[in-house]
């Protein structure tokens, strides 16, 4: 929680330096994505890579303030397949659920926008080892999960601002462990978003 707050204020930090003009950037907007991660840390001599789908929608904060009405919140669902490294892993798979709060930075005189955002929830884990080899658990458990990423958004010419984005966006996932282990993953997802009719 206390990583959730100490993003928070730095977004606020920074929203004086917002350059975009009022937009009519959807209030409510949604989306697909998919992603490409690697392993870092404790996890990094199991698994090779992760890719996966997902599904996210983005509600803007019904507020006329200047300074925060880019402000909004995020929720995210996705699974993920992990290639295993280990042979003794037949295989892993994970799903996340994730509630989330970001921050839009439009660029003025451009399509373009910046979105950093942190989200926070629950990793549900499904792991199969090999026939016979017991050191791995068989079945499902949990993990919390928070996820750091910094989008770039570009809105489609030709087309009423904010009702279709493509959007990169470099991602930092971390899931402690009750065993003092941790699961780094570090990669990218890429997608699109719509935007439901009426801007703010």
């Amino acid at each position: 929680m206390k990583y959730f707050i100490a993003l928070l204020l730095f977004f606020c930090c920074f929203s004086g330096f917002v350059f975009g003009q009022k937009s009519s950037v959807s209030a409510i907007r949604c989306g697909g994505y998919i992603s490409n991660q690697y392993p870092c840390g404790d996890i990094s001599p199991f698994i090779n890579f992760s890719l996966g789908l997902g599904a996210n929608i983005r509600f803007m904060l019904p507020v006329d303030n200047p300074r925060i009405n880019k402000l909004g919140l995020s929720a995210n669902i996705s699974w993920n397949y992990l290639h295993p490294s280990d042979h003794y892993i037949s295989f892993f798979n994970t799903t996340r659920f994730t509630a989330g709060i970001f921050y839009d930075f439009p660029i003025k005189d451009s399509r373009f926008s910046i979105s950093p955002e942190i989200g926070y929830g629950l990793a549900l884990h499904v792991l199969t080892p090999e026939s016979g080899f017991n050191t791995y658990p068989d079945g499902v458990f949990f993990d919390q999960v928070i996820d750091f990423s910094v989008s770039i958004l570009y809105s489609l010419p030709n087309i009423k601002r904010g009702s279709v984005e493509v959007f990169l966006a470099p991602v930092y996932s971390f899931m402690p462990e009750q065993d003092n282990s941790h699961i780094h993953l570090l990669g990218f997802r890429t997608g699109c978003m719509y935007g439901l009719p009426g801007g703010r």
